[in-house]
């Protein structure tokens, strides 16, 4: 999320579960990324589905995160054990996302992150098609 706030070619802001209430229709297009869980993004998916692109985004393996939440040193291992559990339930989801980023590298998963928000902007559902046809048969 840090390297798309620093691409200048990518206007973005960032919501949480919290805001989802934000006011989505501009004049241009604008990236808003949504930091929430699966059943936040089936809820976004329902409300916005020709606007939305979904990524899934999880370490290589339940032990590497594991050892990054360890790592942390913020957590206790109650909580730690209910977040690896919780990782193992929305795992089950993947097909439901659009696109998957295992995050090995954080500037390799920053670069992916980065063309998927690109190419968002290229979804042929965010075009009105049918005006765009019309004037393209001028």
């Amino acid at each position: 999320i840090e390297a798309i706030k620093r691409d200048p070619s990518i206007d973005s802001f960032i919501l949480d579960e919290n805001n989802v209430s934000a006011n989505l229709v501009k004049s241009r297009p604008e990236l808003v990324i949504f930091d929430i869980d699966v059943q936040g993004q089936v809820n976004i998916k329902k409300a916005f589905p020709n606007h939305t692109t979904s990524i899934f985004i999880t370490t290589p393996s339940k032990s590497i995160l594991e050892g990054r939440l360890n790592g942390r040193g913020s957590d206790d291992s109650a909580t730690i054990e209910k977040r690896l559990e919780n990782a193992l339930d929305e795992m089950k989801n993947l097909q439901n996302y659009d696109y998957l980023i295992i995050n090995e590298n954080l500037e390799d998963s920053a670069r992916e992150l980065i063309c998927i928000a690109r190419s968002a902007f290229c979804k042929a559902s965010l075009y009105k098609t049918q005006p765009f046809l019309q004037n393209w048969e001028k």
